[in-house]
């Protein structure tokens, strides 16, 4: 399906990380960086509820139309834009299996043929809870290894490397490999169905093997842009499964798929509820902040990511005519939560979930709650911040007051929405539509924050 990256390809990719990995790197960027707050610049917040030409936006239609302009802009500077879906789009189910997970699901792998001859396709493997009255909701999410690790299922079918490329790995993982992010008996158990595909089926991870042109009728985009469009084909199955409610599928990914999440749900509004867990930098992370990744890191070690005219902001994030908040903000009134890790600190979890506050006000436009916080859950701020920041601010910020420590170069209404609220580890907020938790932990996705995901699209996927 996919044109073969030859060896010395990947190689120079390897070594160019070994090499950088023992490079004296900036403060706040690396696997070295102090990871300082005190260190963040002084920036600016720019506001989604401007039109073009200074009006406030007040209300839902005005919102729209801004809307619009924003997914234009986004797709210009950042993701690149999508193409239709082909007119010969098709599919074909087989290997179904209705004894699978022990008789909890019915087990079936899906074919998404993008041509008509067939020759550009990806496998979506499927499992659905038995036993249920109706339709049921799901989970579809892209995975790293192969779609046979997320279970030790015999039945699943292994990718043939012959005609699948990746960079993920030499040679195929075990079966099951990947088992503890994808909590299939969770999911049947809470009456969900599970939907995935292998990202690299797709097209390939690499630097210089960007996505136009591997998988068919694209232009200008980069690979987080072609996966969420893979991702909003698989979904054309979907509403057309009988056993699936089409007006509850969620999309969910970790880390680098957790950015493409994020703009699946934006572009295409047929997903009814977004999930991000650790998407860091171009995820869900503030990228003002500069600090852990940075867009300065996604271009030099991911160039394929996004277009090329996105480099011209590495370094200079301040001149961005939008940040992550504005991502969020695309997919409201639609519910999203966002998950950090406490020792995750290269994807910022203090960024993601200032992205989240900021996000709020659109949510608030249709009638819903944004991030709620609770006094009660938030985490104090250390001492040594005191001392470094030297004083306490209070601002006015749409509407509400806000208050707490800043540093003396940042941005005190910023600073002000960070520290009033951001969470305790391990205590979820999901009062709502846009729920947030940091977890105790490093970078991953686990059964705990699946069983977040589960309990928040229980009360607001409906």
């Amino acid at each position: 399906m996919i044109q073969k990256v030859i060896l010395p390809v990947f190689l120079a990719f390897a070594l160019s990380v070994c090499v950088r990995a023992q490079e004296p790197e900036p403060v706040n960027y690396g696997a070295i960086a102090t990871y300082d707050e005190t260190a963040i610049p002084r920036y600016s917040i720019p506001d989604f509820l401007v039109s073009g030409d200074g009006t406030p936006i007040t209300t839902v239609k005005q919102w729209e139309e801004r809307r619009a302009d924003i997914l234009e802009m986004l797709q210009k500077e950042m993701y690149g834009h999508m193409p239709e879906h082909p007119k010969d789009l098709h599919f074909k189910v087989g290997n179904e299996d209705s004894g699978a997970i022990g008789g909890k699901a019915t087990r079936k792998e899906v074919t998404v043929f993008l041509n008509a001859d067939e020759s550009q396709s990806f496998t979506m493997l499927m499992y659905v809870p038995n036993g249920k009255t109706g339709p049921v909701p799901a989970f579809l999410g892209l995975n790293f290894q192969g779609n046979h690790t997320i279970n030790d299922d015999p039945g699943i079918t292994v990718f043939d490397p012959e005609k699948i490329d990746t960079t993920r790995f030499i040679g195929i993982p075990e079966r099951g490999a990947a088992s503890s992010r994808w909590p299939v008996e969770r999911l049947m158990d809470a009456g969900y169905a599970l939907a995935t595909v292998f990202y690299e089926e797709m097209t390939p991870d690499i630097p210089g093997h960007p996505a136009s042109g591997i998988l068919p009728f694209g232009k200008d985009w980069g690979n987080i842009c072609a996966w969420a469009w893979g991702l909003s084909c698989a979904m054309d199955y979907l509403v057309t499964d009988p056993a699936l409610d089409p007006g509850r599928i969620a999309v969910v990914g970790h880390s680098r798929l957790g950015k493409t999440s994020l703009w699946a749900a934006a572009m295409d509004r047929r997903f009814a509820m977004a999930v991000s867990s650790c998407s860091g930098c171009c995820g869900a992370a503030f990228s003002r902040r500069k600090i852990g990744e940075t867009l300065a890191a996604v271009r030099q070690n991911f160039p394929q990511w996004f277009t090329p005219e996105f480099d011209r902001y590495a370094d200079d994030e301040n001149t961005l005519p939008f940040d992550q908040h504005f991502l969020i903000a695309l997919i409201a009134p639609r519910p999203v939560y966002i998950s950090s890790a406490a020792e995750d600190i290269w994807a910022d979890p203090h960024g993601e979930f200032l992205s989240g506050k900021l996000a709020s006000p659109a949510f608030v436009l249709y009638g819903e709650k944004g991030l709620v916080t609770d006094p009660d859950l938030a985490e104090p701020v250390s001492e040594g911040y005191k001392r470094v920041s030297g004083y306490a601010i209070t601002n006015e910020f749409n509407g509400g007051t806000v208050s707490g420590p800043a540093r003396d170069r940042g941005n005190v209404i910023s600073d002000a929405l960070l520290f009033k609220g951001f969470p305790k580890a391990d205590t979820p907020l999901k009062d709502g539509f846009v729920g947030y938790h940091v977890r105790t932990g490093k970078h991953d996705i686990t059964d705990w924050d699946w069983e977040q995901y589960i309990s928040f699209a229980d009360s607001r996927m409906k």
